[in-house]
């Protein structure tokens, strides 16, 4: 999975992470282990976030600097949230935290209307016409 996305060491240790998380599930659920659902959760966001880190960096020394600002090795900044701020975080992670996944709204709550395709096909077109007017980005996969 790595080397599909750059010729960079830091994609294939990306992929190879993923794959060892993918073997460690299997050995764990192949032998019957269960943990609460809150820690999966919580284990699963933590790894793939740092994860993360390693795709979008240009090297292992800048994936380590941002790991460890991540980590609070470099103090935790200046955070300066109003009101607003506050409540749209806030209102956001219950969403994300308490609401349907975004999979099970797809399936389960949403229902297709006829009447509503040719319209926002229409819509789609549109907005996919004006995005095609600025200014033209290379293929990232051509960058490599």
């Amino acid at each position: 999975g790595g080397l599909w996305h750059g010729a960079n060491w830091t994609f294939v240790v990306w992929g190879g992470l993923h794959g060892v998380a993918l073997a460690v599930n299997h050995l764990w659920s192949e032998r019957g282990l269960r943990m609460p659902r809150f820690a999966g959760w919580l284990l699963t966001l933590l790894f793939v976030n740092a994860c993360l880190v390693l795709f979008r960096s240009p090297s292992f020394s800048i994936a380590g600097g941002v790991l460890g600002a991540m980590g609070g090795l470099h103090g935790i900044g200046d955070v300066d949230l109003d009101t607003t701020g506050t409540v749209a975080l806030a209102a956001g992670a219950a969403v994300a935290l308490l609401g349907p996944t975004s999979q099970e709204a797809a399936l389960t709550r949403l229902r297709p209307w006829g009447w509503l395709a040719v319209p926002a096909g229409l819509a789609l077109t549109y907005l996919l016409l004006l995005s095609g007017g600025r200014l033209q980005n290379a293929f990232i996969y051509f960058q490599f």
